[in-house]
């Protein structure tokens, strides 16, 4: 599951609406499991970090609700958690892609030109459909 988290004055705000976003101190959006966050992306203004621990405290707790609402669905549903089987790369094949790759990518991604992340994903995919 995933949440965002804002806080308005002393008020924590779940899923907040664009003006409370507006408002906040801290603007945080965790996703995860119940059992880890897998990612958090934030911003605001400079806050103390048990504010951003306690943002990050109080998405986890909303993010095992979802879960559990889910897991409710499935029952409700009648449906089983699908088995997923990892796919296996053929060695050779990752090594040659390396090869023929590694050089570009570290050569953009360490670019001394600020460009944005989405400019730089931009660039390596040009770049993959031209090799």
């Amino acid at each position: 599951g995933a949440v965002r988290i804002a806080k308005v004055g002393e008020n924590w705000i779940v899923n907040p609406v664009y003006s409370e976003i507006e408002e906040s101190i801290i603007d945080i959006v965790v996703a995860g499991t119940e059992e880890a966050i897998l990612m958090v992306e934030a911003g605001g203004k400079e806050v103390p970090e048990e504010v951003v621990l306690e943002a990050i405290e109080r998405a986890h707790s909303e993010i095992k609700k979802i879960v559990n609402i889910q897991k409710e669905f499935r029952k409700i549903a009648g449906k089983e958690k699908r088995e997923t089987s990892n796919f296996k790369l053929n060695k050779e094949v990752q090594k040659r892609v390396g090869e023929l790759t590694e050089e570009k990518i570290q050569e953009i991604l360490n670019s001394i030109m600020k460009y944005s992340k989405d400019d730089k994903k931009k660039i390596l995919l040009e770049n993959t459909d031209k090799g």
